[in-house]
């Protein structure tokens, strides 16, 4: 393919391809399609004022960016400006995402499902040429840092993606579906996840909440649907390190009344889509992917300043990312001695888990504070 430089402006000037002669690179499918009702507006803007933004191809022809122009190009029946790209093979990707970020108006659940794409390039869907080098590959970590978005909502999508049912895909495509809740939904069979899709977004959140609450143990937190709550004891020992307890986002109207928080979410609320504040008191869910989704809720909130301060108790995981996220982030730990006795309906001490747990504690003055009150009931690291 001749490229001619632009004597005006000095860049590639741009040459004519028919839409039936390109092939497209699979990098130019990382990003979700446009919805129907957006292909038919680029389609009746292209007739009615020419293509206004060519599309980028590599040197061998193929289309890393431009794949809608050229299908509305190819209705229209009119030929394709392009322009080829150069650079290097590492840098297609970037490219490409910078040009799309711009343009594109997406949610977080959408560009976890970019950054899945860009992390199953690595598996060798990625195509060779001599004009250019293969694009290497690219960890979910990488990935959702280059979307902005967290690693498990990267590992997220690629659950969707690798064993979700097309039309549930195409809904967190769409941003019609929440990632997490697709994920969810993607163990079930296949025909039941297009049942499920066919209902709406509101079912889908509903049937991944569903199967949520069917994976969580049965000491998984101090919710009174769960019939287990936390002892007194160390509910009375976070409160006198913050001072209080404004808020718990796992929680019920039961666990509340010895927690006593001046705001509480149950699971029906879902408190990971709700706004923190104050002190919090965090007993959550001990199940996948539950736990870790809170433990990363807390200590962001904790390091952007949403919260300010927090004591965690959960089973002393260490060996978990979620675990260890948590504990680079906190104060202190306290490794409690034995293994906590959860209280059931009536206050017995009859739930107890089948390993030790540990209090995290975030805050920026408090580690003596909290050490004087935990200390007794166990080993305390700050």
């Amino acid at each position: 393919m001749a490229v001619v430089e632009n004597s005006v402006t000095n860049e590639p000037a741009t040459t004519r391809l028919l839409p039936e002669s390109v092939t497209f690179h699979p990098v130019a499918d990382i990003f979700p399609p446009m919805s129907d009702t957006e292909f038919r507006e680029l389609v009746e803007d292209i007739r009615t004022h020419g293509q206004r933004e060519a599309i980028w191809v590599l040197p061998d022809g193929q289309v890393i960016d431009g794949r809608h122009r050229v299908l509305a190009c190819a209705e229209l029946g009119r030929s394709v400006d392009a322009r080829v790209y150069h650079g290097t093979g590492d840098a297609i990707v970037d490219f490409v995402v910078s040009l799309n970020l711009k343009r594109r108006h997406l949610n977080e659940s959408q560009r976890a499902m970019v950054g899945a794409r860009l992390a199953n390039l690595e598996r060798g869907d990625n195509q060779y040429t001599k004009e250019h080098p293969q694009i290497c590959g690219t960890s979910h970590a990488d990935a959702a840092k280059q979307m902005q978005v967290s690693t498990r909502s990267v590992e997220s999508a690629a659950a969707v993606q690798r064993t979700g049912a097309p039309e549930l895909v195409a809904a967190v495509d769409a941003g019609r579906v929440s990632v997490s809740a697709a994920a969810d939904v993607a163990t079930l069979p296949e025909d039941e996840q297009r049942e499920v899709v066919a209902k709406g977004p509101k079912e889908v959140q509903t049937k991944a909440r569903e199967i949520r609450e069917a994976k969580r143990p049965h000491v998984a937190n101090n919710s009174g649907e769960m019939e287990w709550y936390t002892p007194p004891d160390i509910i009375e020992r976070a409160r006198n390190v913050m001072g209080g307890i404004d808020c718990d986002p796992a929680s019920s109207k039961k666990a509340n009344e010895t927690i006593k928080a001046e705001t509480f979410y149950t699971v029906h609320d879902n408190g990971l889509e709700r706004k923190w504040h104050g002190n919090v008191w965090l007993n959550p869910p001990y199940g996948q992917p539950a736990i870790a989704d809170f433990a990363e809720a807390v200590t962001a909130k904790y390091e952007c300043g949403e919260i300010t301060r927090a004591c965690v108790l959960v089973n002393n995981a260490t060996e978990t990312n979620w675990f260890q996220r948590m504990l680079r982030s906190c104060t202190a730990v306290c490794f409690l001695k034995g293994r906590v006795k959860f209280l059931d309906v009536e206050g017995n001490p009859t739930g107890a888990p089948l390993q030790g747990q540990a209090v995290l504690y975030f805050g920026e003055d408090d580690a003596c504070a909290f050490q004087e009150q935990f200390d007794e009931i166990g080993v305390v690291l700050t």
